[in-house]
């Protein structure tokens, strides 16, 4: 019962939406959305996200804002993957702003994106995936809690491999 409760309640979205694009140099694209003020009080001037290898794949200046051509947000080529990238600015490092980062989603539609990451003066870094030979499932759960915990467990009925688990 609590099983069939489970997916009535909190309803599971599957959707395979982790394919990065291809650039022209066999690097993988995303789509920045970058936000960031120009405040008196700091003295940044540009911003750069850098692999943790030193390399800079992508940079601008402050202010800086995103273009909604095509995309909402501007592609970026150089991304690796599983590869981790860190978000700073020149100065004192103090900003102020935001950084959305996507990845194109052409299975629901040519300039469609899913929202991969979030950038802020608490969280500068992130990392791409893996390789994958296979599909990549982006899981999604909803659903309002209650006063028990619910978790689910997704299983590949071949092998009883545990595959993916989470909570609401």
């Amino acid at each position: 019962m609590k099983r069939i409760l489970l997916l009535l309640l909190f309803p599971l979205t599957f959707s395979t939406s982790y394919s990065q694009t291809s650039c022209d140099d066999g690097s993988n694209g995303m789509i920045l959305q970058v936000s960031l003020n120009d405040y008196d009080w700091l003295d940044a001037t540009e911003w750069y996200l850098t692999s943790s290898t030193g390399e800079v794949v992508a940079s601008g200046p402050i202010p800086y804002q995103y273009d909604c051509n095509q995309y909402c947000g501007d592609l970026f080529c150089g991304f690796e993957d599983d590869e981790c990238y860190t978000f700073s600015v020149n100065g004192s490092g103090e900003w102020s702003g935001s950084v959305w980062v996507y990845l194109p989603d052409p299975s629901n539609c040519q300039y469609c994106t899913t929202e991969y990451s979030y950038i802020n003066s608490n969280n500068t870094s992130f990392c791409t995936q893996p390789a994958c030979d296979g599909i990549l499932e982006n899981i999604q759960s909803s659903g309002y809690g209650s006063q028990e915990d619910v978790e689910w467990t997704i299983k590949n009925v071949v092998t009883g491999e545990v595959v993916a688990t989470g909570d609401i």
